[in-house]
């Protein structure tokens, strides 16, 4: 029975100790990380945000058939699947991508479509999912009306020596500052190509939605007649470092000194490089990182519920 998720499913679930298996829905977090996301962090964020998050469950008396959750990202009018479980995992698909159960696919899309229809009910207007490559879901979220945005590549590597928090070394940066995000928007908009722009965000506002969780992050920008033409964000998820890479089509230059700053605060190193940045991809690998996995970005828009008649909001 499909049914959106309460207390009591949270206790049953942690009784049971479920879900069990992969999650199919990858976190930038948990990839960039050491060590992915345990269930009892999920339950603590179920119980504690409740208007930040919307998880549906599908059970069959006590066994659990499936459980996705959506989050809110940096804003409500932008929201990401983090959390997507299916009974027995990948056990139930075949290498073509087909359900081997008759039932798993149709609890697939009741899954998508219910955590859609909740988000949408808070106010989302699109909702992301990250899909590692070659993913038996992928087709489902398709057929549930999820578009591939663009791909990514997992890197990972070693920074140079000495390991620990290093000084901004680039001359003329400077910490980013709450001024600078309008113009960081600018930045973003010239250095990302429209396809992306279209669905990730192609207003300022949608854009500042739509950002992913900034953990523990530093950044730096360089500007040139007062605008940003260069970002670096650093963040560090235990002993692992990742980074963000942005400059201007106009200062290709950035580019090297970009990866030799971030690369110098040492130890592991987890980049997720999005496909229009081959020039990050190159540039790490000639430094002898390699490639460990590749993702989908997939975006879906929602129609979001018109509270008073004859009025709806527009971008202007």
């Amino acid at each position: 029975m499909m049914q959106d998720f309460c207390p009591s499913d949270v206790l049953r679930c942690i009784f049971l100790n479920l879900p069990k298996g992969p999650n199919f829905a990858c976190r930038k977090e948990d990839l960039t990380s050491a060590r992915p996301a345990r269930n009892s962090t999920m339950w603590k964020e179920t119980l504690a945000q409740r208007r930040n998050r919307a998880t549906a469950a599908q059970w069959d008396g006590l066994r659990l058939k499936g459980l996705a959750s959506a989050r809110v990202r940096s804003g409500h009018r932008a929201w990401e699947i983090d959390r997507f479980f299916l009974a027995n995992g990948p056990s139930q698909f075949s290498a073509n991508g087909q359900g081997q159960q008759g039932d798993v696919t149709k609890v697939a899309l009741e899954l998508l479509d219910r955590v859609v229809q909740e988000a949408g009910n808070l106010r989302a207007e699109r909702l992301f999912l990250r899909l590692s490559s070659n993913n038996p879901i992928f087709l489902m979220a398709r057929q549930a009306g999820f578009f591939p945005n663009f791909e990514e590549t997992l890197l990972e590597g070693w920074g140079s020596p000495p390991q620990g928090v290093v000084e901004f070394a680039l001359p003329d940066w400077q910490p980013l500052s709450p001024h600078d995000e309008y113009s960081l928007f600018q930045l973003y908009c010239a250095a990302t190509p429209q396809t992306v722009r279209i669905v990730a965000g192609l207003t300022f506002d949608q854009w500042r939605n739509a950002q992913e969780a900034k953990w523990r992050q530093r950044s730096w920008v360089a500007k040139s007649n007062d605008r940003v033409v260069g970002w670096l964000g650093l963040s560090q998820h235990g002993r692992v470092t990742g980074a963000e890479l942005l400059a201007h089509p106009n200062s290709p230059d950035l580019w090297d000194g970009l990866v030799e700053q971030a690369l110098a605060q040492g130890g592991l190193h987890r980049w997720l490089v999005p496909d229009y940045q081959d020039v990050v991809t190159n540039l790490l690998l000639r430094r002898n990182f390699r490639a460990v996995a590749s993702y989908s970005m997939m975006t879906k828009t929602v129609a979001v519920p018109v509270l008073t008649p004859g009025m709806a909001a527009v971008e202007a």
